[in-house]
């Protein structure tokens, strides 16, 4: 048998490999602190995260979104409690679970099934928003399911909120909306967006070992800190009255819009402001207008349909009134006019013989009367909106002079309105340069041809000639106040520069109120109260180069009371699809409705002349308990004629009732028996008829009529609309409004 003889390892080689394990072990040992050393200074952020992700859930609470009230504290847009619906799709151990809640959820939001299965599929996520804005009836619903189908876990709702617009389309283009994100994406919700949105709060809670939420225990709730809400001034009543007026224009032209604005003359307080057609801010992705929305829907299945809806809906968001340029025509004459009495260059004395047309530089400018107005004082000139007068007036006045007011009253910068979208004027663009600035340029734009502004400028401009001189800062925010009211701070009227006098306002104030009292502007004639305005109508460009439609804008500015300014008011109808486009026939009638209702709502006390007072109405008298032949003697010598309903001897009901309004002279039916049926009559069509057929058709139908218009003594005054539709089955004795406009002498020039 062979013997194997292992030799011993010498001492060198033992020694080498006692150092080379030593050299390991310590190797080891520099890997161990060198990762560890990583775990906790290089990463330990992100594994200390991961750590408490499988230990602790951490829900942001989204602040509830500050109220916007209108100057008496009613609610244009508001948050309510809402829900966030949010999902764990890694807790999910089933393909058929997720298809199953997949469906469910997608069904129950009306959201894609796709996009829900595609979130629900991502295994490595913790944290999937499914749906934004969930409400408290979809909570409850989802809930129920989840817990019936034992799908615990997985699904889960966090406290959120949801905007509300309680009018919906109702000062929509001012107030504005929020996107999905709560983000402000419009009017005042965009330009507050911070102080409206808030701060966040957290939902902090501990997860056992098969991460489930823990007992509230092991809660820690950091509450959301609501928003600060805006107070505007806008007043809801007559932004009412605005939007009414302007939607009746915009359907009676057929227009392609109607831009509006109410305001303070003496803060720059903007009371109203609205363009037509707008948008609902609860759906601010649905294209309002049924007419457009149509011809978008026609291009569906088309490349052109993407770009049309995109435009529609940035066409339906955007405040015109602010950011839409035009042409103001004639209205600019009380600036040119301003500007000169200011200057001393004419007086009230001062006179032109109008033969019809004007020539300077090569070029013929005619007057709205192509035959000439003939002599006129400086009053009449405006009142008849006469071209060649007012260019002579700039001539006067010359061009440094001219553009210096130009500058002053507001032309060639922005108002600074806290609205977005202001247009901003550009030299050379919009307006004339300085150093360029002409005798021709002087000659179209002294009455306002060549140059463009925004209605926001006309109407603050204007409250400047109609305050004593002063241009105020335009502004929509009052103030700000906390979730419980508590006023967090105000803000007050700026004068942004002295324009001109107020001896020289108080004299264009008189010369205004003439172009409505007897000039262009009669359609906004209110007996009772001094109002002062002007007309305009102004070409625009036509479509295309190919169209023979001539495009126009017809517009009307007025304030009252003449001889103590509070309130003006701009209408512009855009586009009329109507053979009449005149600013005194489109514009007026709706300034005259909105100045007409915010003056009563104000209580502006009206002051009759004897020759309104036989026009106006006046208060029943108290006929109800009279014998008939007592209630006739009452009645006539008030003016008014009766109508017996009845055999009884006695008045036992009228109608009107006692103080309500009657129009002087009219009818108030009795009846003498209580059991008597209550007598019915048919509203006549009263459109397209002079003021005697007008008279007629009420007396035969046994209605009262009360006129609204001009003055009615004039043979060329016709209605055109009426406050009760005809064929309408209404109680003997109602009263109706009849509207009426001046159809002569009212053309303005372009």
């Amino acid at each position: 048998m062979n013997t194997v003889i292992i030799k011993k390892p010498d001492k060198k080689i033992r020694k080498n490999a006692a150092f080379l394990l030593a050299l390991l072990c310590v190797g080891m040992v520099l890997l161990n602190i060198v990762s560890l050393i990583n775990v906790i200074f290089v990463n330990g952020e992100e594994y200390r995260e991961q750590a408490e992700s499988q230990q602790m859930s951490d829900t942001v609470v989204t602040a509830p979104r500050g109220n916007i009230y209108d100057c008496n504290m009613n609610v244009l847009a508001q948050s309510a409690s809402a829900w966030l619906c949010c999902a764990t799709p890694n807790n999910i151990k089933k393909d058929e679970t997720r298809e199953n809640i997949a469906k469910f959820l997608s069904d129950l939001f009306s959201i894609d099934y796709d996009t829900v299965m595609k979130k629900l599929s991502n295994t490595n996520s913790r944290y999937e928003i499914i749906k934004k804005q969930v409400s408290a009836a979809q909570k409850d619903k989802a809930e129920k399911y989840l817990d019936e189908n034992k799908y615990n876990g997985i699904v889960y709702f966090t406290p959120s909120s949801m905007r509300y617009y309680q009018s919906n389309n109702f000062a929509s283009t001012v107030v504005g909306f929020i996107n999905a994100d709560g983000e402000g994406k419009g009017g005042l919700e965009y330009v507050y967006d911070k102080q409206l949105t808030g701060t966040p709060g957290r939902i902090i809670t501990a997860k056992d070992a098969r991460s489930q939420s823990m007992s509230s225990d092991y809660e820690t709730v950091i509450d959301a800190k609501s928003g600060d809400g805006l107070v505007t001034t806008i007043d809801k009543t007559i932004q009412y009255y605005l939007e009414k007026a302007l939607n009746e224009a915009l359907n009676d032209y057929k227009a392609e819009g109607a831009y509006g604005i109410v305001m303070d003359v003496n803060t720059g307080a903007v009371k109203a402001m609205s363009n037509k057609p707008d948008f609902d801010p609860n759906n601010a992705y649905t294209i309002y207008d049924k007419k457009i929305r149509k011809e978008v829907n026609k291009l569906k299945g088309t490349d052109k349909y993407a770009e049309a809806y995109t435009n529609a809906l940035f066409s339906q968001w955007n405040n015109k009134t602010i950011s839409y340029t035009y042409e103001p025509g004639s209205v600019f004459k009380v600036f040119t006019l301003s500007a000169a009495l200011e200057e001393g260059v004419v007086n009230e004395n001062t006179t032109y013989n109008c033969n019809g047309v004007y020539s300077i530089g090569g070029w013929n400018i005619h007057c709205a009367r192509r035959t000439g107005h003939g002599h006129q004082t400086l009053t009449q000139g405006l009142m008849n909106s006469c071209n060649p007068f007012f260019i002579t007036i700039g001539q006067k006045l010359g061009t440094d002079a001219y553009f210096k007011y130009f500058e002053a009253f507001g032309f060639t910068e922005k108002t600074g309105i806290d609205l977005p979208g202001e247009a901003e004027p550009v030299a050379g663009v919009t307006y004339h340069p300085k150093d360029s600035f002409t005798k021709v340029n002087l000659a179209s734009t002294s009455f306002g041809q060549s140059i463009k502004v925004t209605p926001i400028q006309i109407i603050t401009a204007i409250s400047a000639v109609a305050n004593g001189g002063k241009l105020m800062q335009p502004y929509v925010v009052a103030g700000t106040v906390d979730a419980d009211g508590n006023i967090l701070s105000t803000r007050e009227p700026v004068v942004k520069r002295q324009v001109i006098s107020e001896s020289t306002s108080k004299k264009v104030c008189e010369m205004m109120e003439k172009v409505v009292s007897a000039g262009t502007g009669k359609n906004a004639y209110i007996p009772g109260y001094r109002v002062a305005g002007k007309t305009a109508t102004s070409q625009k460009l036509k479509e295309s180069q190919d169209s023979e439609k001539d495009i126009y804008s017809g517009s009307f500015v007025c304030f009252a009371p003449a001889d103590d300014p509070q309130i003006a008011v701009l209408i512009i109808i855009d586009n009329p699809g109507t053979a009449v486009h005149s600013g005194s026939v489109v514009a007026a009638p709706a300034a005259k409705e909105v100045m007409q209702n915010t003056l009563e709502y104000l209580n502006v006390e009206p002051k009759y002349t004897e020759k309104e007072l036989a026009t106006v109405t006046s208060v029943a008298p108290k006929l109800v308990g009279s014998s008939v032949s007592a209630a006739k003697q009452l009645a006539a010598r008030q003016g008014y004629s009766v109508k017996v309903v009845g055999s009884g001897e006695n008045v036992v009901s009228q109608n009107p009732a006692e103080n309500q309004t009657v129009p002087s002279g009219g009818v108030i039916v009795v009846y003498t028996d209580k059991d008597a049926e209550t007598s019915m009559v048919e509203i006549p069509d009263f459109t397209n008829k002079t003021i005697s057929q007008v008279n007629q058709l009420a007396v035969e139908a046994g209605v009262n009529i009360s006129f609204s218009g001009p003055s009615l003594k004039s043979s060329s005054v016709v209605s055109f609309k009426q406050s009760i539709e005809p064929g309408t089955k209404v109680e003997a004795g109602s009263s109706i409004t009849v509207y009426f406009q001046e159809t002569e002498g009212v053309a303005d020039a372009d």
